[in-house]
């Protein structure tokens, strides 16, 4: 099982393009708590999921 190093909140970036801001526009994964921006994915997503992610 792969683990990751916790971040704070306003500490965390995307892992795509290793930016941070755009929070009204970055998923964090419920599992993981790693975050990506909804324009980084491939495909990009365009509007934010109403369910766990």
């Amino acid at each position: 099982l792969r683990t990751y190093p916790w971040s704070c909140l306003e500490c965390k970036k995307c892992e795509i393009c290793r930016e941070k801001g755009d929070d009204d526009r970055i998923l964090f994964c419920d599992s993981c708590d790693r975050g990506w921006h909804m324009d980084c994915l491939n495909p990009p997503i365009k509007d934010m999921p109403e369910n766990e992610w």
